[in-house]
């Protein structure tokens, strides 16, 4: 199981670097690409010493090259996750203190410094755990921001609590425990991406509307969201599996920035969000409506491409799944 998630960890890290490098969804700046590829091949590389130590005995603590991916890592994660969650915010040379844990090692013995670089690193976890709930906390379902930054915290704390009880005489305790929690971070980001729908969008979105400045000033806001209400119930253009942000904008003679704003601010909803309520509604209104029609074909009618998509949005807006809910229905039909 441990080889297992070291090897996974080793292939995904390069796939979600390079799926943030080629999203357009990022603000991307040049400090937060050197810092998530550093942050990326750091954790690579750490793993590969990690594989090489279990399956060879290679001592890697011996290593100066681990040792410095090692105590440098905690910096790179917070530069890295500091310009994901807060995008607009600039620079400042005073989070070059994020590395303070590379002079660990120097100072102190190594039984010392690996507790002390955990407890930095749960520190950097919490730090950027608060500040990603503060910034979505506006929105009306922000629950998986909440549920993904405690995890992250909970894998931190974890990790530290489990090095401070075990005996460090033994580095292959330190390797097992390490190893095991980058393997499993990066289980939790790949699950995330595949089971939370607009996840990445979400978070950037409301991320940008934020710290932009607003771009609703010439805009009639309450005859576009009547323009925008009319397009999703009366044209049903929610139906069109390829349906873009850019898309509906052009339709109501918006740019794309203004009419996230305007859903963001005046819905209280990233624009994944949005479509992903109407789409459930229509959904809903099938289920109760034609409780025979099979749960895909249903899918297919509101815009998903598939099934599991489908089921995932779904349980997201309802808590149940959409035979659950059919089920419900006819319940509460017969009982009426």
């Amino acid at each position: 199981m441990l080889l297992l998630l070291i090897g996974f960890s080793i292939i995904a890290g390069p796939v979600l670097l390079l799926a943030y490098l080629r999203s357009s969804l990022f603000l991307k700046t040049a400090a937060s690409i050197a810092a998530c590829c550093a942050f990326v091949l750091v954790l690579t590389v750490l793993q590969g010493f990690h594989f090489v130590y279990i399956t060879q005995g290679y001592a890697a603590l011996s290593n100066p090259f681990y040792l410095f991916g090692l105590f440098v890592a905690p910096g790179l994660f917070l530069l890295f996750g500091r310009a994901v969650v807060l995008p607009k915010e600039p620079f400042k040379p005073a989070l070059l203190t994020s590395f303070l844990p590379l002079l660990l090692p120097i100072f102190l013995p190594i039984h010392v410094a690996l507790p002390a670089l955990l407890v930095f690193g749960a520190v950097y976890a919490c730090w950027l755990g608060w500040i990603a709930v503060s910034v979505h906390k506006t929105r009306t379902q922000y629950r998986f921001e909440v549920f993904f930054s405690v995890c992250i915290i909970t894998f931190a704390v974890l990790t530290l609590a489990a090095v401070l009880l075990t005996p460090l005489n033994n580095p292959i305790y330190f390797y097992s425990i390490y190893s095991q929690s980058i393997g499993l971070a990066y289980v939790l980001v790949m699950y995330a991406l595949v089971a939370i729908p607009g996840m990445v969008e979400d978070l950037f979105e409301i991320a940008r509307d934020k710290y932009a400045s607003s771009t609703l000033g010439s805009v009639d806001v309450n005859d576009q969201l009547v323009a925008l209400q009319r397009l999703m119930e009366e044209d049903a253009i929610y139906t069109n599996d390829e349906l873009k942000l850019a898309t509906v904008a052009e339709m109501l003679g918006l740019s794309g920035h203004q009419l996230s704003e305007l859903i963001n601010r005046h819905l209280g909803l990233s624009y994944s969000q949005y479509l992903r309520q109407i789409r459930v509604q229509a959904a809903q209104n099938i289920l109760r409506r034609e409780p025979d029609q099979s749960v895909l074909s249903i899918a297919l009618e509101v815009g998903y491409r598939s099934q599991s998509t489908f089921y995932a949005a779904f349980k997201q807006e309802t808590g149940l799944s959409p035979g659950e809910y059919r089920d419900l229905g006819l319940r509460e039909d017969q009982s009426g």
